[in-house]
């Protein structure tokens, strides 16, 4: 039959079957039969099994549509789904009914409507495009690098990007087509985010990563101290100590290796950042004392001071340290230290530490002191009063093997040949058991089949064999 009025027989989202009678690949049109006629001489004229691949397909096709529909629902552009179908109804003479089955120039109309629609839709959507409005191109699902599906952008998204912000500029609505695009822009920044939050090894790149970070780990000094590279990267150095400042109020105060990391990350912001640099550092120290374990605080301040080339500093703050931890041979070894190095006092000012130390320390530290500073007149002083040390230390306790391997490392790495061979004829002639003699054999040889020529090593042989007939 006929009719009357197409939204009594039609409503947005309904599921119809049609047949394509037509398809003009060059206009971008579809010609479309309603006609159940036309329909049901389609089906039937496939065999059993294409008939049950059929139904299959419809199925699928059915329960697709189904869920664009409820879909549908709630969007906000159902108006614009009804002008597209007044837009059927505005095509014939107002009141004028539409043939439905038995006529065939009503069906004729109604496939020629369905042709202007999807050319519509073709053009850019279901609205009317404005005059001199060049058409949209048609969006995609595209599956990104990061495995997730997401809207593809269309060859003139660069240019379709500004559209929005001069639409709302001027007041107007956003077209389907933007608030589409604007959805996938959205998701897209969302998903992002969430990769990011999943993976830990990534770098974060802004301060509502390095926020998320530090709310996801309070209680981590590396999260902490990575926000504060972070702004200092960005010249924010204010930025960087109020987040220092952050984190030492929001670490747990169980966590005594986390805050003292802050605080000597913050001892060092404020090395290079303060003003002046010195003098802010210092009073950041007297600070983190009152509230970290001093003994290695003042160890880490020492070490920062005489890194950035402030010797002073570095004196002040181990003196003190001398006086409160007298007993602490690391303490002392680390004064000698700064006062070998760079701006230092030298072998004079570091010989009175020493001195101060021995009388200062238990006697069970003397030989660990002793050792160590001859270590380090070796790599930093005098290598002359180094060996001056050593040779102090073994005439009191010769029979050491460790303190003899230590001189021989010491003189190997100098690479005077002719002081490390006399080293080496004084070791094999000692009065040790046979087992540590081996020892000095063995490197003996060692040496010379590195450094020495075939005589020299013939000669370590038969000093071997002398001692071992001699047993």
């Amino acid at each position: 039959g006929f009719v009357g009025n197409i939204h009594s027989a039609f409503k947005a989202g309904q599921e119809v079957r049609v047949k394509v009678l037509k398809v003009d690949v060059a206009a971008g049109k579809l010609s479309l039969s309603l006609k159940p006629s036309v329909t049901e001489e389609a089906d039937g004229g496939e065999d059993d099994d294409d008939n049950e691949a059929g139904s299959e397909a419809s199925e699928d096709l059915d329960e697709a549509m189904a869920e664009r529909h409820e879909a549908l629902q709630g969007a906000d552009d159902d108006d614009d789904e009804v002008e597209a179908m007044e837009s059927l109804d505005d095509s014939d003479d107002e009141g004028q009914a539409l043939p439905m089955d038995s006529d065939e120039e009503g069906s004729e109309d109604v496939e020629a409507d369905l042709e202007g629609e999807m050319e519509g839709m073709t053009a850019g959507g279901t609205e009317e495009a404005e005059p001199g409005t060049p058409a949209a191109p048609l969006r995609t699902l595209d599956l990104g690098a990061d495995g997730a599906w997401g809207a593809a952008e269309p060859a003139t998204a660069a240019a379709d990007a500004e559209i929005p912000a001069a639409e709302e500029a001027d007041g107007k609505k956003l077209s389907k087509m933007q608030k589409k695009r604007a959805k996938a822009e959205k998701e897209a920044a969302i998903r992002k985010a969430e990769l990011a939050r999943a993976n830990p090894d990534s770098e974060p790149d802004s301060v509502e990563a390095f926020e998320a970070l530090v709310a996801g780990q309070p209680h981590s000094s590396h999260a902490w101290i990575r926000y504060m590279a972070f702004l200092l990267g960005t010249q924010d150095a204010a930025g960087a100590r109020a987040v220092a400042e952050r984190a030492l109020e929001t670490i747990s105060f169980r966590e005594e290796d986390e805050k003292f990391n802050v605080w000597r990350a913050l001892m060092n912001l404020e090395n290079s950042f303060g003003s002046p640099p010195e003098a802010a550092a210092m009073a950041c120290f007297q600070r983190a004392a009152q509230h970290t374990e001093p003994k290695r605080l003042h160890l880490a301040a020492a070490d920062m001071f005489a890194s950035s080339g402030r010797t002073e500093a570095a004196r002040t703050v181990l003196k003190a340290a001398c006086r409160k931890f007298s007993q602490s041979a690391k303490v002392w070894l680390r004064a000698i230290s700064v006062e070998l190095g760079e701006g230092g006092g030298g072998s004079a000012a570091a010989q009175k530490v020493l001195d101060r130390a021995l009388a200062a320390l238990p006697p069970r530290k003397h030989i660990k002191v002793v050792t160590q500073a001859a270590l380090a007149e070796f790599r930093s002083g005098s290598v002359e009063r180094g060996r001056s040390i050593m040779e102090g230390i073994l005439r009191n306790y010769p029979k050491r093997l460790d303190l003899w391997s230590v001189y021989l490392d010491q003189e190997v790495k100098v690479g005077d040949a002719a002081r490390t061979r006399a080293l080496f004829e004084r070791c094999i002639t000692l009065q040790l058991p046979a087992k540590k003699m081996k020892f000095f054999f063995k490197r003996y040889l060692q040496y010379e089949t590195d450094h020495g020529t075939d005589e020299t090593r013939q000669h370590v042989q038969d000093k071997a064999r002398e001692f071992v007939s001699a047993l």
